[in-house]
């Protein structure tokens, strides 16, 4: 089949989480034998090109500023500003003139803020509703006061209504997950799983007591984890444990996250994440707000590396209790990490059946399984 797939990122590499759902999509599709163009928008800089067999590539940089401007529109028109960020009028004719060039077989969109760019009649497009961004704003205006928590409302009613329309008019749609697909009351949903690489081939050896979170450090849930986790969990793992240490990697945390943390190593931008995962000890999820399916406790799973994760997170990996260990305290949460650094064989336990979960799930093989039946 000919696809055109239209993504709200270049999906190399894949070391982020809205990347790594491009990447599932688009290493499935060339997988599966597709001939795939490939359109997307970009918030980065610069942008190194990865060797891939997409039979054409189009990459259109988001202009911060000229965002900000059809954001503002957006609140004078009551337009979504998910929808009036990605209203790039570039994109929009690059994928117009696509598809009135190609025959394609199928078109693909990654995302329900992008419908404001591809064609009105949307019976024909396959959608994707990764995270359900309807519900991530609603959750995130409950923490919010004031003006943000206006805004955030807006936008979480706004999309919905997005959300709703594609539901209603989309050839057919995905979700992540099961957790996910139960927040939306439609029949119209398939679930589309991310491919997560299996790395157990990284054997490096393990550093007692190392502790480690990864993560983008400027994305509001995982500097709401790391709060968490330093302040109430982590006084609790070092008097029984005095020479834990936590790791927390990830890109662009803030200095004053760092004044807070005191106690928490923070690595910045590194090249591989992977080496400082599977060199730790245990990795932790102390998240609260679970918004799709997290990649770092996949990750993790690949790695052979244990994971804590708070109870919030059990959903997203299918209430699986044999795969990691969930805490619904701080002292819970600490329990469960010292158990963890004081028993190889409790860990090795965890790691096995956590590992073969990825593969049965997350394999290239298996979501390439789901694509091919979402497309046909």
């Amino acid at each position: 089949m000919k696809v055109l797939l239209v993504s709200p990122n270049y999906p190399y590499p894949p070391n982020k989480g809205d990347r790594i759902r491009s990447y599932s999509f688009l290493e499935s599709l060339i997988a599966l034998g597709h001939d795939v163009d490939l359109i997307c928008c970009d918030r980065r800089k610069a942008i190194e090109k990865e060797k891939q067999s997409c039979k054409s590539v189009e990459i259109f940089k988001v202009n911060r500023i000229k965002a900000l401007c059809r954001c503002f529109v957006g609140l004078l028109t009551n337009k979504s500003l998910t929808t009036s960020f990605f209203s790039v009028p570039r994109l929009q004719k690059a994928i117009s003139s696509a598809v009135l060039e190609n025959n394609y077989d199928r078109i693909l969109v990654l995302s329900s803020g992008l419908q404001g760019v591809v064609p009105k009649d949307i019976s024909s497009i396959y959608f994707d509703l990764t995270d359900i961004d309807s519900v991530k704003w609603s959750e995130l205006a409950k923490k919010k006061l004031f003006i943000k928590k206006h805004i955030y409302k807006r936008e979480a009613l706004l999309v919905r209504k997005e959300e709703e329309r594609i539901l209603r008019n989309a050839r057919k749609v995905s979700v992540i997950s099961e957790n996910e697909k139960k927040k939306i009351n439609s029949n119209n949903l398939s679930i589309i799983k991310n491919i997560i690489l299996i790395s157990s081939d990284i054997t490096l050896e393990k550093e007692k007591n190392k502790i480690v979170f990864t993560g983008q450090m400027d994305y509001e849930p995982n500097v709401n984890a790391v709060r968490y986790f330093d302040t109430k969990v982590m006084p609790l793992i070092k008097k029984e444990v005095p020479s834990a240490k936590f790791i927390v990697a990830g890109r662009n945390p803030s200095n004053s996250l760092r004044t807070l943390c005191k106690d928490s190593m923070f690595t910045g931008e590194i090249d591989n994440i992977h080496k400082v995962l599977a060199s730790s000890a245990v990795a932790v999820v102390p998240l609260k707000d679970a918004f799709g399916v997290p990649n770092k406790i996949l990750e993790a799973f690949s790695l052979k590396v244990p994971v804590v994760a708070s109870s919030e997170v059990k959903d997203v990996v299918e209430g699986n209790e044999d795969i990691a260990l969930f805490s619904s305290s701080a002292k819970e949460f600490a329990d469960n990490v010292i158990k963890i650094l004081r028993s190889p064989n409790l860990s090795r336990m965890y790691t096995e059946k956590a590992y073969s979960y990825c593969l049965e799930n997350h394999s290239i093989e298996k979501v390439s399984q789901s694509i091919n039946k979402f497309l046909s």
